[in-house]
């Protein structure tokens, strides 16, 4: 056995050899430590903006008491002359940019607040959650035109919607007729060319279905309220 051992690996018995190896310190993990912390922190830029936010709020309640202080003073002393620095001109700027933020804000919440918009906006939140919601397979695009309660012509948008629907209506009607061509069809076809353009009747057509359509889209939805309700 030993002489097999030996055939097979000569320093098979060599410990001191390989002790050396064997008890050799295992490398540090360096790279794994700056790998640690070089990594970006989780939370410490959403504190620092939460930070930055309230320190401009303590400086415009600030700027406010200071303005009143201000104010008096020239009521009691008269006007003086104002040395204002760069650096706060850079800061009135910054706070004015704060100001034109928050009003923009406040007036996209209010826009888009359903509790203010009535009908209208509970239609608007049923066609957003349909059609803008990706979440449930909404499409963006067709979000413009998903839910309309009010009459086409209020807005340059809503035309072109109902325009659009009409030429979609349009084209299935001829499509439909050319794939049944049914005696009905043909002699209303008939009757469209004899008494007047087919293009103008067919429109007037499509402004009537399409109007069907607003109408009984807005019946569904006043009756699902309803029993809601």
């Amino acid at each position: 056995m030993h002489e097999e051992a030996l055939a097979q690996d000569p320093s098979i018995f060599d410990y001191d050899a390989v002790y050396d190896t064997i008890h050799a310190p295992k490398p540090s993990n360096t790279s794994q430590k700056l790998s640690s912390t070089q990594k970006k922190p989780k939370y410490i830029n959403a504190i620092m903006e939460k930070a930055k936010i309230r320190e401009m709020e303590h400086e415009r309640i600030r700027e406010r008491r200071l303005q009143r202080e201000r104010e008096e003073e020239e009521e009691q002393y008269g006007e003086k002359e104002k040395l204002i620095s760069a650096s706060y001109k850079r800061k009135l700027m910054e706070r004015k940019e704060w100001e034109l933020e928050d009003m923009r804000l406040e007036k996209q919440e209010q826009t888009q607040d359903v509790r203010l918009r009535g009908e209208e906006g509970m239609a608007a939140f049923y066609a957003n959650l349909t059609t803008k919601n990706i979440a449930l397979g909404g499409n963006i695009e067709a979000a413009t035109s998903a839910y309309t309660v009010k009459e086409a012509d209020e807005t340059n948008d809503k035309k072109e919607n109902v325009e659009v629907k009409r030429k979609r209506a349009a084209e299935m009607e001829d499509a439909e007729i050319k794939q049944n061509p049914s005696e009905e069809n043909e002699t209303e076809f008939t009757s469209l060319l004899a008494d007047e353009p087919s293009s103008v009747k067919r429109k007037k057509e499509v402004e009537k279905r399409s109007e069907d359509v607003i109408a009984a889209a807005k019946a569904r939805f006043l009756a699902r309220k309803s029993e809601r309700q």
